[in-house]
């Protein structure tokens, strides 16, 4: 072997070091997810990067290093109301320009291992749609990546540290063309989609979800019928998306609503109008009402779908159960006019109405009404009933009850009825809440709600709220004339009150109410408007039995708006206060009353 005859070396010299960010972002439109319509509807959406999966290319140009590459994510979007999230797995293009001053094409670059800084979700960014003709809504990922780049350049140099090798590596006549390797594509979703998109018959839907390569699960699905897996199959191919299903995942979630159309849930019966030979599920409803009611499981929900149910005679509750209305329409129950009964009567505890339109046209009797809660026993009240969000139509009352524990939530009462009330309250117990409720009046309507019983065994007690309630053209708002047999409290609240052309006082309390029960009596932020001059806001009448007299400042009547335009308490007889439209009768005045029994504190007259 010849000795060396230099005593030069190659040494790596570093051009640059730099830390550098990579942005790798898409925008997904909208169309690829079936079961979105709107950017509200979005949960959550949740990314997680494949850092092992990344793949880049690196080039270096004078001065500049030049990168690109794709990150390979699962994203995951959860929907409301949807029971599967979307889940699938794609790739965000990113592409860096790194300044790097003296840096030349033969140069080396090394990378340290990128580093995750920020992963960032934008729902409602404008992109062009999957199939390239418009512009739509979309959400914008973003993948922020940290790195450090390093270039360097072999030198040789001599033991006196003086470079040997002074080349231009930068020269160059023309400038450099690149072409890089190709990046992997990484498709979003399953090929074996074609097969669930492209289907046009039952018969080919089911050999596409059936195909095991797809991997739904069909542990359910098995189970079924014949009949009900085309059933199923039909419901999938319906409702398929115009741009097709986009994933695995999104077809599984149209398989599992499918299912549940066509299987029977004891505990979510359906009943749509005019339907025959059903069985109680989604896609096979009952007919009925009563069909409905009979199949549900104690304490479950009969759907009921838009449509028009006609009922000869009653509807009667006598099981725990809620009736759904179904729809943005509310589903009508018309009660037959040929006779005089109640239509829908609730002879259970823990009953729900919602969102349905009654309507009784009956004729008037003394106790009939669109809907009652009879009496069980005294000592043993039907509870726990609700009835919401509905309409209640009649010529009858809107409704008669002897009820514990009593909710009526958002619901528009149209009274048409001749001389009498809309709501009768015979007895209450525990909490009775009359919340957010509109009372239209008719030509003759007299009372809103009205706490009046038929004999003196029928008794109240507990905490009553008439609060944030809508009234115009009754006589009465509120009618307290109740026998108490405990602790009651009466909260009068938030309600906007229009007498209109019926000539009347809004709240009557009575001599027959045992004071010394009252635990709370308020009277607070109140509209009330009377264009009738002998009429008050708040009224204490003596008569009908019983000579009880609330104590100094017991009727608390709070920060109430009146608007009385013809005057107040012009009634003979009659003892008002001098300022606000408050008053009693004269033979409340015979038991003792006077005006020191109101508590009247920031009111205003408009």
């Amino acid at each position: 072997m010849k000795p060396l005859i230099s005593d030069c070396t190659v040494v790596d010299s570093l051009v640059c070091s730099k830390k550098v960010q990579k942005v790798a972002e898409v925008t997904l439109p909208l169309g690829l997810f079936p079961d979105l319509p709107d950017i509200t509807d979005i949960v959550s959406v949740n990314v997680v990067p494949n850092l092992a999966g990344i793949t880049q290319n690196v080039r270096i140009i004078e001065g500049k290093v030049v990168n690109i590459g794709i990150v390979p994510a699962t994203i995951t979007v959860t929907i409301l109301g949807v029971d599967v999230p979307v889940t699938f797995t794609t790739s965000l293009p990113f592409q860096a320009h790194t300044d790097c001053p003296g840096a030349c094409p033969e140069d080396t670059v090394t990378e340290a291992p990128l580093q995750i800084e920020g992963i960032f979700v934008q729902p409602g960014v404008p992109v062009v749609d999957v199939a390239g003709l418009e512009i739509v809504t979309g959400i914008l990922i973003k993948i922020i990546l940290r790195t450090t780049i390093t270039v360097t350049r072999p030198v040789i140099v001599d033991k006196h540290g003086y470079f040997c090798d002074l080349n231009d590596r930068c020269k160059a006549d023309n400038p450099p063309t690149f072409v890089l390797p190709a990046l992997p594509a990484l498709p979003i979703g399953n090929g074996l989609l074609d097969a669930v998109n492209d289907a046009e018959t039952v018969e080919e839907m089911r050999a596409a979800i059936e195909d095991p390569s797809l991997g739904l699960d069909l542990t359910i699905y098995e189970t079924l019928s014949e009949a009900q897996k085309n059933q199923v199959a039909e419901i999938i191919l319906e409702n398929r998306p115009q741009r097709g299903y986009t994933s695995v995942q999104s077809v599984q979630g149209a398989l599992n609503n499918a299912v549940e159309q066509v299987t029977v849930d004891p505990n979510n019966i359906y009943v749509e109008s005019g339907s025959t030979g059903g069985d109680g599920s989604r896609a096979n409803p009952f007919g009925t009402i009563e069909e409905g009611m009979a199949a549900v499981n104690t304490g479950g929900i009969v759907h009921i779908l838009e449509g028009i149910y006609n009922v000869d005679t009653q509807l009667i509750i006598n099981k725990s159960l809620t009736l759904q209305g179904e729809g943005e329409v509310r589903p009508q129950v018309v009660f037959s006019s040929s006779n005089t009964m109640d239509g829908l009567v609730i002879q259970a505890d823990n009953v729900t109405v919602d969102n349905l339109h009654l309507i009784s046209n009956r004729a008037l009797t003394g106790t009939n009404a669109v809907f009652s809660v009879p009496l069980r026993t005294p000592d043993n009240l039907y509870a726990n009933i609700t009835i919401k969000s509905s309409i209640i139509e009649g010529t009858v009352r809107s409704g008669y009850m002897w009820v514990e524990n009593m909710t009526l939530l958002d619901n528009i009462f149209i009274h048409n009825a001749p001389n009498t009330q809309s709501l009768r309250f015979q007895m209450v117990r525990g909490t009775t809440n009359v919340l957010n409720n509109t009372f239209q009046g008719g030509s003759t309507s007299v009372g809103a709600v009205i706490f009046e019983p038929n004999l003196a065994s029928y008794t109240v007690s507990g905490t009553i709220n008439v609060t944030g309630n809508t009234m115009t053209s009754f006589t009465q708002f509120v009618n307290f004339y109740s026998f108490l047999e405990g602790s009651t409290s009466l909260f009068i609240e938030d309600n906007s009150i229009d007498h209109q052309d019926k000539s009347g006082s809004s709240v009557i309390l009575t001599t027959r109410v045992n004071y010394a029960l009252v635990e709370d009596l308020l009277i607070q932020n109140n509209t009330f408007i009377n264009p009738h001059p002998t009429r008050l806001a708040v009224y204490f009448a003596g008569g009908g039995g019983g000579n009880n007299i609330p104590s100094e400042d017991q009727i608390k009547v709070y920060d109430n708006t009146f608007n009385f335009p013809n005057g107040y308490g012009q009634r003979p007889g009659d003892v008002v206060d001098p300022v606000y439209p408050v008053g009693y009768n004269a033979e409340a005045a015979s038991f003792g009353m006077t005006l020191d029994a109101f508590d009247l504190q920031g009111n205003m007259n408009i």
